[in-house]
């Protein structure tokens, strides 16, 4: 291998090489061009000798080349890497991608080696990966916007249902328990819908599609549902830590919050009476924990949550399972009702 290295013919390796090997001295001027220079600018290599590169260069990428080179000068054997435009020799301009690291020269000055080559290919592809990226933004833009869209529509025309059931309970006769019933019905439904709608307007606006902030997506949520239900002598406390979660398992655990909240502000407390409703959430001990506490009437003697036959219940239960999680309901010490919720955490997503 040393008898190989020592014949190596290095004026060889310079005048083949598919890339140009340059040498230059600290004003830029060119000192030694490989013939791959001719083959790519259309220049004679003896052209350019002496030449001050910067006179060549793009005159937008000039000041970024030269602020390069000095950067090489004052770092002798650091690597300074720069894209520039070269002025061909038929008037067009190329894209090069330059590597070069200055070191002493044969009179002890420093000189800089460059190895530079075409990047036309390379910029093109990378010109048409933008424009792909940007193009598809903008179709995902437009798909969030028609599903936007498409759910405030939705809940619209539920409650414009719900309030012609209302109009129906309120004008009394024989069907106008089942009016309200349906009212009720129609009101649940509209709560599960803003609930998706609230989720995909903070992943519209936040830009990142893949995970929501629990804090923000949930605190909207609830002001929805106290809005509409309109508890005045209810009061609120909000404890929900700011924690990032999944889109995946947002939305399930947004709908089961829900849930939780709309039976408390319906069933927990009698009408016009005063009463606090808690909402927390936290992580503790490795889970993701939810908690929706009252002081209203408790729960009826016999409460089984696994055998209760509410919708709203029934759908906290389905989607506590499908998140892996646990949903317990108890007694809350001094009158009122604690529905726990909790999840391993971070989990699976």
């Amino acid at each position: 291998m040393e008898d190989q290295a020592s014949g190596i013919n290095y004026r060889h390796i310079f005048e083949t090489c598919p890339d140009i090997l340059s040498l230059m001295d600290a004003q830029g001027r060119l000192l030694a061009n490989s013939p791959a220079a001719e083959r790519i600018h259309g220049y004679p290599a003896e052209r350019l000798l002496g030449e001050a590169t910067g006179d060549f260069v793009h005159p937008e990428d000039a000041p970024q080349v030269m602020e390069k080179m000095g950067l090489a000068f004052r770092n002798p054997g650091t690597v300074v890497l720069v894209r520039y435009r070269y002025l061909n020799s038929d008037g067009s301009y190329v894209w090069m991608d330059a590597r070069g690291v200055a070191g002493p020269g044969p009179s002890g000055g420093l000189l800089l080696t460059v190895v530079s080559r075409d990047a036309t290919a390379l910029v093109a592809a990378e010109e048409l990966l933008e424009r792909t990226l940007r193009e598809k933004e903008e179709l995902v833009r437009e798909i969030q916007h028609r599903v936007k869209n498409s759910i405030a529509m939705i809940s619209s025309f539920v409650a414009l249902e719900e309030g012609r059931a209302m109009s129906r309970g309120e004008d009394g006769g024989a069907d106008a328990a089942e009016a309200a019933r349906l009212a009720a019905v129609l009101q649940n439904l509209r709560f599960r819908i803003d609930s998706v709608s609230n989720l995909y307007r903070i992943l519209f606006s936040s830009g990142d599609p893949a995970w929501v902030d629990l804090k923000v997506y949930l605190d909207r949520v609830i002001f929805d549902i106290a809005q509409t239900l309109d508890r005045p002598g209810v009061s609120m406390t909000l404890e929900i830590d700011t924690v990032a979660i999944d889109t995946k398992r947002a939305g399930p655990l947004g709908i089961l919050c829900t849930e939780l909240v709309t039976n408390a502000l319906r069933h927990a407390f009698l009408p016009e009476a005063e009463g606090r409703l808690q909402v927390t959430l936290r992580v503790l001990g490795g889970e993701l924990v939810l908690e929706v506490s009252d002081n209203g009437s408790g729960l009826p003697a016999g409460f089984d949550l696994e055998a209760a036959e509410g919708l709203g219940l029934q759908l906290a239960r389905m989607l506590a399972l499908q998140l892996k999680g646990r949903l317990a309901a108890g007694a809350v010490e001094g009158g009122g009702t604690k529905f726990r919720f909790s999840m391993p955490w971070p989990g699976q997503a």
